[in-house]
């Protein structure tokens, strides 16, 4: 991801675009009877679709302090897809490191949850394609005299508890201190305070601190990018493949339909305060280099 100026719409309302997709991505349609259908006939026979997402990592999912309400990125994706199933969406805030817990354990059916692919995870659940690529960058002051990632060598660095960017760290920065925290917010309040000197996230979660914070007099996203880019995919229980043909077809179908670009430009892009433009499409393979 970079940034860029973009032009672009808003999301587009209603299922019309999903028709042909509701139709064709049965467990039907991949030779599966009912009793092998899985996850996708148990939120049918429910008739809701219980999406796991963060709720502090805005633009993706976070509370709207207006409303007190749930909203991003990745939270207008799990309505959009339960609009497909014709189900009601349930969006269920979990905390970074309990995603895949909550989802081994049968609490939500998916998660949507800024989920980064890796080999490791893999083992564990089953990614759909990508719905989301985004670097990893550093925020420091700008009186810190810290001008690229070279100066973080032996630095005090805060991130948020959970993630793949903790290990990362450890290892780009062996002679950094990591200090990990189990929310966002408290992560960056020590950063605000001196207690560290950087602290490391995704690029759009670090500009929209900066944004809300309305520090960006004081504080400057350094511009190189860590050694790991990422990519977002849905993750479901391992062995649900009727549920992974599914969702990459709705990814597929979102991306041709024109709404993956009005989904991003309406909380990353033209449409937002990031405008940001995007170098991925959605239903690319999460797996490849």
């Amino acid at each position: 991801m970079r940034l860029a100026n973009t032009k672009g719409g808003v999301l587009m309302k209603g299922k019309s675009l999903y028709a042909a997709l509701l139709v064709a991505a049965t467990p039907g349609m991949w030779g599966l009877s009912a009793a092998e259908a899985g996850t996708l006939d148990d939120i049918k026979a429910r008739g809701e679709l219980i999406c796991g997402v963060l709720g502090n990592s805005e633009p993706f999912g976070y509370e709207d302090p207006g409303n007190r309400q749930v909203v991003g990125y990745e939270i207008d994706l799990c309505k959009d897809l339960a609009g497909t199933m014709d189900v009601t969406p349930t969006i269920k805030v979990i905390a970074p490191q309990a995603r895949i817990p909550e989802l081994q354990q049968g609490r939500v059916d998916l998660l949507a949850a800024l989920i980064s692919y890796t080999n490791e995870r893999a083992e564990q659940v089953d990614f759909s394609n990508t719905y989301l690529v985004d670097s990893f960058r550093c925020m420091v002051k700008k009186d810190s005299g810290i001008t690229g990632l070279d100066g973080l060598a032996d630095k005090r660095i805060s991130v948020q508890k959970g993630g793949l960017i903790e290990a990362a760290l450890r290892s780009q920065f062996p002679n950094a201190t990591v200090l990990s925290y189990d929310d966002v917010s408290e992560r960056f309040v020590a950063f605000q305070q001196g207690k560290a000197a950087a602290t490391c996230d995704r690029a759009t979660l670090l500009r929209a601190l900066q944004i809300r914070a309305k520090n960006e007099a004081t504080t400057t996203i350094l511009p190189e990018a860590l050694n790991m880019m990422q990519k977002a995919g849905f993750a479901v229980r391992k062995g649900d493949k009727d549920f992974v043909d599914y969702l990459n077809q709705f990814l597929a179908t979102y991306e041709s339909s024109g709404k993956g670009q009005a989904l991003f430009d309406r909380w990353v892009g033209a449409s937002s305060n990031y405008d940001l433009s995007r170098d991925f499409k959605m239903g690319d393979d999460i797996a490849s280099q």
